[in-house]
């Protein structure tokens, strides 16, 4: 299931690209501090911005388009700790 995780990171970092928002830094994919974590493999990629609006509405459109067997994908906004 690695690779899958490690697919859907990237084709997200891809799509995230194509958008070319202003201002939106993308870093990664890279796998999690916690590659795995309840027999889970974890991938994250971290996006920055000086405003919240831009990030929320690539943050809904990745969650909604980005669907694939075995895979979950979720967003965190203003995460205390990337673990």
């Amino acid at each position: 299931m690695q690779g899958a995780s490690e697919r859907l990171a990237e084709k997200a970092r891809r799509q995230i690209a194509r958008e070319q928002l202003a201002g939106v830094h993308v870093l990664g994919p890279a796998a999690a501090p916690l590659a795995r974590m309840r027999g889970k493999f974890r991938w994250q990629v971290l996006l920055r911005a000086r405003e919240h609006g831009p990030l929320l509405r690539l943050a809904r459109a990745l969650v909604a388009s980005h669907a694939e067997a075995g895979v979950e994908l979720g967003a965190d906004v203003d995460p205390v700790s990337l673990l």
